[in-house]
């Protein structure tokens, strides 16, 4: 049991490390605008709402939940613009 939970964590990356890259994807955007940063934020944040970690840090996690939403809305707006135009 307890290697099927180490294999898990092992497979799903260090928390730290999904939020530090977190960090240098926002940061990529907010200065760049690139569209194409988008979907990987997004990825990230869903990483980081289903780690095995974040039910240590329950207030985290209601703040990456809101950052997943809109960061969500914003990849939608992006891919409904792109097929509108």
């Amino acid at each position: 049991m307890l290697q099927q939970q180490s294999k898990a964590a092992d497979s799903e990356g260090s928390f730290d490390d999904l939020m530090a890259s977190l960090f240098v994807l926002v940061t990529h955007h907010s200065l760049t605008q690139c569209q194409g940063s988008l979907s990987p934020i997004v990825e990230r944040l869903n990483l980081l709402c289903q780690h095995s970690e974040i039910e240590h840090y329950p207030e985290q996690l209601k703040v990456l939940a809101k950052m997943r939403r809109l960061w969500q809305t914003k990849l939608f707006d992006t891919q409904l613009s792109a097929i509108v135009h």
